[in-house]
């Protein structure tokens, strides 16, 4: 951040960050609401990294825009995979 405070990655990063902590909870009955509401935020957000729509996307190398979008579109199918494909799991 170098002294800008914070941008519009941060609040970006905290979603990211709570979407990875509610893979704890899947799947779990009644939750398969926000687990869609998490797969399309990350998949819009590669979609906005690959249309370097992202705030400050034009400060990152091709490369790490790339891994970004690679990231978004490897969670979203994680969370619909652990939430619709996955069975209940005891304990959780």
């Amino acid at each position: 951040m170098r002294g800008h405070g914070l941008t519009a990655l941060t609040p970006m990063g905290v979603i990211d960050l709570l979407g990875m902590a509610f893979m704890y909870v899947v799947p779990t009955p009644g939750f398969a609401w926000l687990t869609v509401v998490f797969a399309a935020w990350f998949l819009a957000q590669a979609a906005w990294w690959a249309r370097g729509r992202v705030p400050s996307a034009g400060e990152h190398s091709a490369s790490v825009r790339v891994s970004l979008i690679v990231m978004g579109l490897g969670m979203a199918s994680m969370l619909v995979a652990m939430q619709f494909l996955m069975p209940p799991m005891p304990g959780m």
